[in-house]
Parts: C-alpha cells; structure tokens; sequence
C-alpha cells in the first residue's frame, strides 16, 4: 500500500492542494493513505472506490470527507472518472469544527469505520462542482481553504437550504426536491405537477405566492444549472447537453442559457476549462 505525505504535494507557499483530474477508462489510483485530510467530489463519469475495505460505486455528486487514516482506491469505469479533491492538513479543518461545531463528532472528526459522505444532486451538485472550479486559479490562502471548506459544511447540513421555500406546504417542498433527479428533471412540467400531487392550477398559484416564479420559470433554472455543470464535467456537445437538460430547441437554450449566465454555453466551457489548466 501507497503511504502519501503532506510534504510531497504541498507546493510553495501554498496551505491547500487543489487538483482535477480526469480518469481515463478503467485507469485506477492504487490502495493509498495519507498524513493529511482530503475533501473529494465525483464531477461526472462512474467508476467504483475500496474505502476501508468497503466497496462504493461512484457516481457524479458522491462527496467523502477523506481522513488521515482512511485507507482507499479509485478505479474509473469505461466512460472515464472526474474527481475533484482539495487536500490540506487536517488539523486546519478541525480548527474549523471546534469553533463552529464543538462537541460534535463529525466530518474530519468522526471516529465512524467509514468517513462523512453524501450523494449530491440537482443545485447542490453543480454549486459543489462550481466551487472547485471557483478556487482553481485563486491563491492556495488559509482565507480560500476556509471558504471552500464551509461551504461544504453547509452544504452537507443543509443540502437542499437554497431551495426550502419558508412556510411551503410539504407535497411542494417534496416536488421542488424530486424534480432535481435528472431522469425526473428531464420530463419538465408533467413530471414536476405528478410529484406535487396538485393540479397544474394549484401549483402555479402557491409557487407564483411563496417563490415570485412559475414552474416554468422554477424548471428552466434547474435546467440551466444541469446544463452548467454538464459543460464543464463532460464532453457532450451543445445539443447533446440541451436535450439531455430537456431543452429541445437548441436556439432557446442559448438564449436561456446567455440570459442567465451572461456567456454562451460553448463560452461557458471555454472559461471552465480555463480555470481547470490554471490549477
């Protein structure tokens, strides 16, 4: 087994490590620990992972809290594997624990055989994806590392925060959070009155009252942010990514896409790119 140190990926001036890498087809990172903490995020593809002797299957949105004693390996399937992994000394997120969390046994902390994860998915998964990307070309700061790391502490308490509507009744909390899943997501409207349990009529009313949108308006942003995160996770092409976010007219996807984003989706993935080769 593969013993890595904190002093051999740690770079000049640097506090935290921050890599994107891309596995090609059944390529795999051997059985390894480490002397630091690591915070991993699946972006797209599938593969499998051997932590602490148990087998995990990876899909995009699977988040670890990787600590100093967990021992594992990586082995991507045959469309390829994205992990995005922060890696820094674990004593800096612990600090972090015991000034916001204390008393807790969680996260970095946890004593569990198996170390903190969750599956993220609609939002939740592209804002985590977006954060990597957000810190690839910044300076590797104590300041960065904090931001990056409660942002994932929030995330992983309150997964679905950002989409809670305060005194929305449960059938519609439960559809605004269904409807995420891709294969749901990808029905659009139908689908999304379905899982509310509600006539069309109904929904419209209590969404336009507790949000200020329709469900058109609420499914279009969804979709958008699918479509962010498929262009900087995959290699799909734009019609391809619009048809799998349920946009059939690729001409109004652009122009969704521009109006929300402020850059065409082919500008979109240039700029992601970019900020990857900058890592």
């Amino acid at each position: 087994m593969r013993h890595l140190s904190w002093e051999e990926i740690q770079l000049p001036g640097s506090v935290f490590h921050l890599s994107l890498t891309t596995y090609k087809p059944h390529e795999r990172f051997p059985l390894h620990d480490h002397n630091f903490g690591e915070l991993t995020l699946i972006g797209s593809g599938q593969g499998w992972q051997l932590l602490n002797g148990q087998r995990d299957e990876l899909v995009p949105g699977c988040l670890w809290m990787i600590r100093p004693t967990d021992q594992h390996l990586l082995v991507a399937g045959p469309q390829g594997l994205e992990v995005l992994n922060c890696a820094f000394p674990v004593g800096l997120a612990l600090e972090l624990e015991d000034r916001y969390f204390p008393g807790e046994n969680g996260y970095f902390r946890s004593t569990e055989t198996q170390p903190c994860s969750q599956v993220l998915a609609g939002e939740t998964l592209v804002r985590s994806v977006n954060l990597f990307h957000q810190n690839a070309g910044k300076n590797r700061t104590l300041f960065e590392l904090h931001h990056l790391l409660l942002n994932f502490y929030s995330i992983l308490r309150f997964p679905y925060s950002d989409s809670l509507i305060m005194g929305a009744p449960d059938w519609l909390r439960h559809a605004c959070l269904e409807v995420r899943n891709p294969e749901d997501l990808i029905q659009g409207l139908p689908r999304f009155f379905f899982l509310a349990g509600r006539s069309p009529e109904h929904v419209s009313r209590e969404m336009k009252r507790l949000m200020g949108k329709t469900p058109t308006e609420f499914l279009n942003e969804l979709r958008l942010d699918r479509a962010s995160q498929l262009l900087c996770t995959t290699a799909l092409g734009t019609l391809e990514v619009s048809l799998e976010c349920g946009f059939e007219n690729l001409s109004w996807f652009h122009r969704l896409f521009k109006s929300r984003f402020g850059v065409t989706p082919l500008q979109y993935r240039k700029r992601g790119a970019a900020a990857m080769a900058n890592s």
